[in-house]
Order: structure tokens, then sequence, then C-alpha cells
């Protein structure tokens, strides 16, 4: 997120006028700066000169964006210019370290570009200062402007969108680790203390107070919560009928139940534990709470999120169905059912974020073809062709989510039949060579036949992702090897090539979805990190096995290997 927002921070100061741009996302209320182009000294709010790196990470409310800065300034289609002096802010936080004596513009003015998504909501602000010439944009700039500031806009969206979709996957892989943990113990308090590990390490808490109403003991890796588990008895009833979740800390209080007196109980009690918040999780089935969770964060953490809160709501939920089952049922039919549930869940999400983001590609494309805010053809061309580029990566993320989504299919049978390996491996080896040769890299190609039963298509598809990410991640001059062979009774596809290598720490989470490497090399080249997270889902349901060898900068090799026919 933040190389891409930088790039087009940067390109804002190279295109716009501007001595400083700065790019901040809405996370959770808070306006939190993401990437600064521009100048390499700034003014804090009290006047002190800060490096860059101080304006990094610096939050502020979006209250004071929303209710103090835009409704008193001046529209100028996109952006919003303030005046100095026409409010009581001076300023959001920081400004260019610069002397204006003679220009027009004042250190405390603010061009400012609120930035919101198709639904109307506010997910960030594009702040400009230090025009180079000291002069405010005139009138016959300002479309021009306006048009590079509407690109960065659309940048932002995206990257805010694809962290969330990222982050709530992420917690959804933790919150169904927990059930599995969970499910496979017969009672609800061995259920609990199963689970809570993970959800600790996942949520990144100080502790965890998980209790089950008429049990006489809590299930609890801190007991500095325990002397509240009264109080959260008394209040996950109505948290439950209101289908919330409530966080009371010292400062970030959300649909927190209770009068002052409870507050004023769970503010003493936070100080004395040295802890800054709890998140307050009720755990039900139909009409009926269950028990509590009770997450604790120390002093310093991050406030709770949106989609921590939305998952800690259904690993509430989901606890609750395993509580309420786990007396009726055996632990092996319970783990069944809980798995299935969490399958079910994630598959319907990644479907349904598939469809949400063919609106935004369907905008991008539609704008391609509007744009016509200035008379520069060689801007036009750059904006549609950039826009363009964008709306085809967005597409291929919408293909391999929903291809994601049919492997991950219950009851979605094989289509097994008879397949010679090498003529489609030796196809999908064709369909690379235009896009190696392009690159500088050689494919060299040794396949025989071998023979296994399986989906044709499916294979190719398993081909195609490993020797394209092979050529993608190669250097010129560099070979990727492709062979097809059988081994025992086993059929083996093997792609190796001389190129970046991956980390140990990466390949320990190469397989699972939107993980990509941590190396800048790596990340300096597209994709969707879904690629491999396909690979291991056909290759499993095929039933065969992948293995990888690599080191950095010394290459990587990938074997398939899958049951011979």
């Amino acid at each position: 997120m933040a190389e891409s927002l930088q790039l087009a921070a940067e390109s804002l100061c190279a295109f716009g006028g501007f001595g400083a741009a700065v790019i901040s996302a809405v996370r959770d209320d808070q306006v939190v700066t993401i990437a600064v182009a521009g100048a390499d000294r700034f003014l804090d709010a009290g006047g002190g000169s800060v490096e860059v790196g101080h304006v990094l990470g610096r939050s502020s409310p979006a209250s004071v964006l929303r209710d103090q800065l835009l409704p008193h300034a001046d529209r100028w289609g996109l952006l919003h210019y303030l005046p100095h002096g026409r409010t009581d802010v001076t300023h959001v936080g920081w400004r260019v370290d610069r002397d204006y004596t003679g220009s027009a513009w004042h250190p405390d003015d603010m061009l400012l570009a609120p930035v919101h998504d198709d639904r109307g909501t506010l997910r960030g602000v594009i702040s400009l200062d230090g025009p180079v010439d000291g002069q405010l944009p005139p009138p016959e700039r300002r479309p021009l402007l306006e048009h590079y500031v509407a690109q960065a806009a659309r940048i932002l969206v995206t990257a805010v969108e694809r962290e969330e979709l990222a982050e709530r996957l992420r917690l959804l892989d933790v919150a169904r680790e927990a059930m599995r943990q969970a499910a496979r113990t017969p009672s609800p308090q061995e259920a609990l203390t199963e689970a809570t590990p993970g959800l600790v390490e996942g949520f990144g808490l100080a502790g965890l107070h998980a209790t089950v109403f008429g049990t006489p003991d809590p299930a609890s890796s801190d007991e500095l919560l325990t002397p509240l588990g009264r109080l959260y008895r008394e209040l996950s009833p109505g948290l439950w009928r209101a289908q919330h979740v409530a966080v009371m800390g010292r400062t970030q209080q959300l649909d927190a139940p209770g009068g002052a007196e409870e507050r004023t109980l769970v503010r003493d009690f936070l100080e004395r534990a040295d802890l800054e918040s709890v998140l307050l999780v009720p755990m039900g089935a139909g009409q009926a709470c269950l028990g509590s969770l009770a997450f604790s964060r120390a002093v310093g953490a991050p406030p709770w999120s949106r989609e921590e809160r939305r998952v800690a709501q259904d690993v509430g939920r989901d606890l609750g169905r395993l509580i309420a089952d786990s007396e009726a049922l055996h632990r092996e039919q319970r783990l069944v059912r809980e798995l299935r549930e969490l399958d079910t869940y994630k598959r319907e999400l990644v479907a349904a974020i598939s469809h949400e983001l063919r609106t935004p590609i369907a905008s991008i494309l539609s704008n391609a073809e509007l744009i016509g805010s200035t008379d520069d053809d060689d801007d036009v061309r750059r904006g549609v062709a950039a826009m363009e580029r964008g709306a085809r990566r967005m597409s291929g993320l919408v293909t391999e989510l929903l291809l994601l989504a049919r492997l991950d299919e219950p009851g979605r049978e094989l289509a097994a039949t008879p397949v010679d390996l090498e003529p489609v491996v030796r196809e999908v080896v064709d369909l690379q060579r235009g896009v190696a040769t392009l690159r500088g890299v050689e494919i060299d190609s040794r396949c025989e036949s071998a023979r296994t039963v399986g989906d044709a298509l499916e294979l190719a598809t398993v081909a195609g992702n490993l020797i394209g990410n092979a050529v993608k991640y190669s250097r010129p001059g560099d070979v990727v090897r492709v062979s097809v062979r059988r081994a025992d009774d086993e059929v083996e596809l093997a792609v190796v090539d001389e190129g970046i290598g991956i980390t140990e720490q990466d390949r320990s989470r190469l397989f699972g979805e939107f993980q990509r490497g941590t190396d800048p090399e790596a990340l300096s080249q597209p994709g969707t990190g879904l690629g491999l997270a396909i690979v291991d889902r056909i290759v499993r349901r095929h039933g065969g096995r992948v293995d990888v060898a690599s080191s950095p900068g010394a290459g990587s090799r990938f074997r398939v290997l899958l049951p011979g026919a």
C-alpha cells in the first residue's frame, strides 16, 4: 500500500506544481499519514521543525477534517482550498518548513482533496502545500491539477480496500484455526482453553478472559481480567440482544453498555492493570447469550479496528454455537460442522468481495473513456493507459478470487479424466515464451509423456502460474528449466529458475492468500499474491503435493507430484 501511494504523492509534486504532497488514509475514524513527498522537513502544530519520518504514521481525528475544515473551505471541484485564519484549526499537524516571504501562499493555507469510495465513505485525504511559484493555482490550471489528484484518489481507494481485504482474510484464518482447536475438545471449558492461545496471538492481545455462563471457573490467559468477570456476565446479555461488541478503554469507547459507574469501574481497573482497553464480545446461539470473551490490550497498543471488531463478533457467534452443540453432539461430528461453517463463510466472503470489485473496475474503464480535462494529448494517453492497467490488474484479481471460491466449493467434484501432462505443459511453455523473450529469459523445456488423472484446464493453470512466476522473478540472461517425467508411481512437474529466490520466512506462508515475498525486488513485480494459493488448492484436489526448495539469490525449484495413471 505505502509503495503505490508514495509514487502517487511523488507524481503529484512532479506534475502538480507543489513542493509537498501528503496522502493519508482513514482508519477507524483517524486520518493516518501514509505517504509524504517533496519537502525534507516540516513544521508541526507547535511550530517545531521535524523530519519526514515524524510525519509518517501521524494521525488526527477524522472529525476535524469533516466538521472543522471542509465545511469552511472554498470548493474547487475535488479540491478544497481553506485560507489561513478562516477556522481555529491552524493546520492538520504538518506544513512545509519554508520561507514564504513575499508569496501569495501563507504557511497556514490548506489545499485538501477528501477521497470517498463508491459508497460515499470517507477513505482518506490528499493534501498539497508549498506551491513552487508561491502562488495559488489559477483557475485555468485547476482542471489539470484535479486530474492528477483524481488519479491519486483512485490509487488510495484501491489500496485501502485491498489492505482491508487482506486483514479480513488474515483474521478469518485466525478465527478458523481457533475454531479447529476448540472443536477437538469434548467440553465448552476445554474448547475455550484450546482456542485462547491462537486468539491471543492472532489479535495481538495482552490477555483473554473467557467464561461460559453456568460454569464455575472461567478460562483465562490473564488473571488480571478475572476481577471484572461479574461485570462481563451482567453486560454480555444486552450486547448479545443488540448484536454488538463493546470497547471499554481509557480513551476508545464504542457501544459501551452500562452507566457512568460501570465505565468508571473499568477505567480504574485498566489503570491498575496497566491495560489500554478491553473488547467485550458476547457468545451465544439463537436468542441465548451463553458466555463472554474479554480481549485486553496493553498500554500503547493500537485502537480496535472495524475489521477486528467484526471478526471478534463472528468468533463470539461461532464459539457460542460450539458451546450450544457440545452437550448434544460427539466431538467428531462437531468438528466437521464447525469446519464446514467456517469454510462456507470464507468462500462466501471471497465471492462477495469479487463481485464488489467489479464496480470500481467499471468505473475506472468508463472514466478512462471520458478523460477530457486537458488539452495535452500525451497526458491523456498516459492517464488512460494507467487506468486501463489498473483495471486489468483488478480484473485479474477478481478472476483469481472467483477461481479460489470455485475450488473451495463443498461438493464440487473433480472432473477427473486421463490427462497426459506433457502436451498440457508444452502449450503453457509456448504461451510464456513471448513474455520470457521480452524479459531476456530463456525457457528450457524437457518434457516426456506422463499420464495422470484429473482436470486438464486446472493442471494447465498450475503450470501457468509456476512458469509465469519463474519468468517474472528471473533476471535477464537467466534460464527457466521446465520438465515433466514419470517418477515411480507419480508424475512430476518441475519448474526451476535462477532468479531472486525466496527467504525462509516467506516460504513458511508461501501458499496463503494474498501472500507476497518481503524482498523489495520481489515486491517490485506486479502480482496479487493468489497464484500459489490457487496452485496449492488444485494440486491438493488432485491428490498431489507441492515441494519447494529455494534460497535468496540462488533461485527456486517447485516440484508438483501427482498420482500416476
